[in-house]
């Protein structure tokens, strides 16, 4: 399922997961794992 960025942004605020969005590309170019735990947690 693809989520919007904006949604996802949106959905790291309500879990009061503080990433910026350069944060958010690092994480996911040096750890995938970690950047997809995050966008599950997130999910709705």
């Amino acid at each position: 399922m693809e989520v919007s960025y904006s949604r996802f942004i949106n959905q790291l605020s309500k879990a009061n997961i503080k990433l910026d969005r350069k944060s958010l590309a690092g994480i996911a170019f040096s750890d995938p794992d970690t950047f997809k735990k995050i966008v599950e947690k997130v999910r709705v």
